[in-house]
């Protein structure tokens, strides 16, 4: 080997190294999620049926609902009333309903499920997005190896060439490079500076 190709692979491994060094530590970015904060708009119940009904007694007869009811206080109003029809109405009004609604908008879906002794009138969710912080990191080091081929017009004359490169969390890169043309070695280095770049 040439002394100049020994000059020169030795000036890119001490460029290596002092940049790995550098730049061995990944650093990272960090955004902000900020809260949200609504109120949804109201909706009916959405009742569960139970597949089976519920009996309970009354002087005799059998009193059938949809859903479950609160013996201990139909059997109370049973001892304050004789009234089978008030005992109906009763019944209906303590009756444990099961309920199941789902509130979606663009940033959350919602799904509310629960039990309720008679009627809900309306329920109204409302929910707390909290805000949190997201890390993720970033390239600040990269090395790039490549090679090109030079030819002169009309094809009389062909040379090879090859580079490396080491790029910073900027973008820029920094560029050594070696080629052989008509005999002779030839040594490059170049900066390429980032000028913009598109996020998505």
């Amino acid at each position: 080997m040439k002394t100049s190709q020994k000059i020169l692979m030795g000036a890119v491994i001490g460029v290596l190294i002092l940049l790995i060094f550098q730049f061995k530590n990944c650093e990272s970015e960090t955004g902000t999620i900020p809260e949200i904060t609504n109120v949804l708009p109201t909706q009916e119940p959405i009742y569960i049926t139970p597949e089976a009904v519920t009996e309970t007694k009354w002087k005799g007869s059998i009193v059938y609902t949809k859903n479950p009811v609160n013996k201990e206080l139909a059997e109370n109003y049973k001892a304050a009333r004789d009234s089978l029809e008030k005992y109906k109405l009763y019944l209906n009004a303590i009756q444990i309903r099961q309920f199941k609604n789902t509130f979606e908008d663009e940033n959350v879906a919602i799904t509310l499920e629960g039990s309720v002794q008679g009627n809900i009138r309306e329920f109204i969710p409302s929910y707390t997005i909290k805000q949190r912080t997201l890390t993720q990191k970033t390239t600040v080091f990269r090395m790039l190896i490549g090679g090109e081929v030079r030819a002169s017009y009309p094809l009389d004359l062909v040379n090879f060439g090859g580079n490396i490169g080491f790029q910073n969390k900027k973008g820029n890169i920094l560029r050594f490079g070696y080629s052989r043309i008509n005999g002779m070695d030839y040594a490059t280095v170049g900066y390429d500076v980032s000028v913009f770049r598109i996020r998505r």
